[in-house]
């Protein structure tokens, strides 16, 4: 008789909308059931929203502490003993989830409740293997837990540290921050991705595209640097305010160019063939941004990032010609303006960004899940 196939059940904490994304990616051609859960969501919405509110204001007001919290060993395990606290009062909704879906195997793109997920195993409360998968190209202390059976990561430098904390070497993987199966076919066809883009918004084939993508909350991405871009040479500029609307009002209203076209948005349903279209994309260094773009090997330029993760992002890629830093929007008019009028230095950034790109992640990470199925289970 055959065995039926394996069920999955992913975690991740959504006032990123990275850790969905990438665990959504994971689960895109997943042979049997699956899900997400945003973990906030079974803190309750009062606790949601204090965090939410909590981190927004933090990184706003106080960026200094959060990059305090996220990797300073004489921090986290106060931190931790916070979080456990936290956590206390959904460890029943964990395990009544888990009693409901019965998965085979538990996956965390967000080091929250991958840390939940293993204290739940060592009190007894589930035997199933977990995975946890990395959205960011660094590494910070709260990843690393008793219980976790196998984590993936973007770069041999995170795994490099996931061993100096004590991971096994077999447990650590590196196989680049999953992306979905979208953004691997138009890495496999950019010229039909790219055709595709020029049929949908109207753009011409010879045309110098700059594409600017907003954070999700409307952070990084700002008016300046649109006025920037649009004064290097672009003929076309997409400026993608994500889901805040604020932050597609203010593009609107920015004094326009002559001679420049905008488009502006907030989210679109399919944005793979306008990062394959760009000759240069512009955003702040979040994790699944860019390897989205990183995977279709546009050049990229890097603003405005948060601390934390985002620090580590821009640190890992930059030194590698993967991505250019540009603080200020003088900066970023200058490299912009060269990378449309001069041929092979775009060319040269292309392919630093394609070499650093892993389109066939959620492929890879894919097959690690699947090896810590036991033989039943396993398709």
């Amino acid at each position: 008789m055959k065995s039926p196939p394996p069920r999955i059940l992913a975690f991740g904490i959504t006032i990123s909308s990275g850790h969905r994304r990438a665990a959504e990616a994971v689960l895109e051609n997943w042979p049997g059931p699956a899900r997400f859960v945003d973990a906030l969501e079974l803190q309750g919405p009062r606790w949601r929203a204090f965090v939410h509110d909590s981190y927004l204001s933090t990184i706003r007001a106080r960026p200094g502490v959060w990059d305090l919290l996220y990797d300073n060993p004489r921090v986290v395990p106060m931190v931790e003993a916070l979080g456990l606290l936290f956590h206390a009062g959904a460890r029943a909704r964990y395990r009544a989830l888990l009693a409901e879906f019965e998965p085979d195997l538990l996956l965390a793109t967000q080091a929250i409740p991958a840390a939940l997920l293993a204290r739940i195993r060592r009190e007894g409360g589930h035997d199933l293997p977990i995975l946890a998968v990395a959205t960011d190209y660094g590494f910070h202390p709260y990843w690393f837990r008793d219980g976790i059976d196998a984590y993936c990561v973007a770069t041999e430098e995170a795994r490099a540290r996931l061993l100096a904390a004590g991971a096994a070497p077999s447990a650590v993987h590196v196989t680049g921050i999953p992306v979905s199966d979208r953004i691997q076919r138009a890495a496999e066809d950019l010229p039909g991705a790219r055709a595709e883009a020029e049929r949908q918004w109207g753009i011409g084939p010879d045309e110098k595209v700059a594409l600017l993508v907003g954070g999700g909350r409307g952070l990084g991405i700002s008016p300046e640097h649109l006025a920037a871009v649009e004064s290097s040479g672009a003929t076309t500029v997409v400026a993608l305010g994500g889901s805040s609307r604020e932050l597609v009002r203010r593009f609107e209203e920015t004094p326009r160019r002559a001679g420049v076209r905008r488009i502006t948005a907030g989210m679109v349903p399919a944005i793979e063939p306008l990062y394959a279209r760009a000759d240069l994309v512009v955003t702040k260094p979040g994790g699944l941004t860019l390897a989205e773009t990183l995977a279709l090997g546009r050049p990229l330029a890097l603003v405005a990032p948060l601390p934390g993760q985002e620090i580590q992002n821009l640190e890992n890629l930059a030194p590698r010609g993967a991505a250019r830093f540009t603080p200020t929007p003088e900066i970023l008019s200058d490299f912009a303006r060269r990378i449309f009028s001069d041929e092979a230095f775009a060319l040269t950034h292309a392919a630093a960004a394609r070499s650093a790109g892993r389109p066939d992640a959620a492929i890879r990470v894919r097959a690690v899940a699947n090896g810590l199925l036991s033989p039943a289970s396993a398709r």
